[in-house]
């Protein structure tokens, strides 16, 4: 589809791929790409082509997608226009200890599904039955573009859970797991997932000292620099 209007692809069509048709997704000089591959890409509704026509059929389909240096989502400005929202279902979720900024750890959030999704806004989360509301979101960690996971593609948000003071500013909670929830389109909530802290083994966190009136998390982002950078 092109638009509205149905094409062709004809039967020599030149298919040409830097990494959203075919390949590794790390925006590389064009190479041939099969139909096979052009078809298989379509499907992540997550590329973005230049087509041209002769006679009604597409002769040439050039890959006009964005490299992305880190392999993971699509930050285009209108990549998610017309992409469900990423739900816990489509996803598995894990940590890791965060060297900088202090007091800081890792979320990562990846697309186990067949289908791209779009990260909306930031991670919901809460640390304990007794938390009234989510954790706060750092407003300035806000990314500029849209972030779009295609499948097995990983999402990061940073989660600050101590004040750099060394002086709580609520209850301190020892955990070994947390809740997660995503946001849609509406900003509702979805189901949420029990997350494991940072640990040797993913399925069984160690310890972690949380201060629950601290804490903090960023917006999602595409990669992991990015998300800790703007922590």
């Amino acid at each position: 589809m092109v638009g509205e209007r149905r094409i062709k692809v004809a039967e020599d069509a030149n298919v040409q791929g830097s990494g959203g048709l075919c390949g590794d997704g790390q925006g590389h000089s064009p190479k041939p790409c099969s139909v096979e591959e052009l078809e298989a890409a379509a499907k992540t509704k997550a590329v973005k082509v230049k087509v041209t026509l002769k006679g009604g059929d597409a002769t040439e389909i050039v890959d006009q997608t964005p490299g992305n240096d880190s392999g993971d989502g699509d930050t285009r400005p209108d990549a998610g226009a017309h992409i469900d929202s990423c739900t816990t279902e489509g996803l598995t979720f894990s940590t890791s200890d965060q060297p900088r900024p202090i007091n800081h750890i890792m979320l990562y959030a990846t697309n186990v599904s067949d289908n791209a999704c779009r990260m909306v806004g930031y991670p919901y989360l809460k640390f304990s039955e007794d938390q009234q509301a989510v954790t706060e979101v750092l407003k300035g960690s806000k990314p500029r573009d849209i972030v779009v996971l295609k499948p097995g593609a990983t999402a990061f948000a940073s989660i600050n859970v101590a004040d750099g003071s060394g002086e709580a500013e609520g209850p301190v909670e020892e955990l070994t797991e947390f809740q997660v929830m995503l946001q849609d389109f509406g900003g509702e909530s979805t189901d949420p997932v029990t997350v494991p802290t940072p640990g040797e083994d993913e399925s069984a966190g160690e310890p972690l000292s949380v201060d629950i009136g601290a804490a903090f998390v960023t917006y999602w982002h595409s990669n992991a620099a990015d998300a800790a950078n703007s922590s």
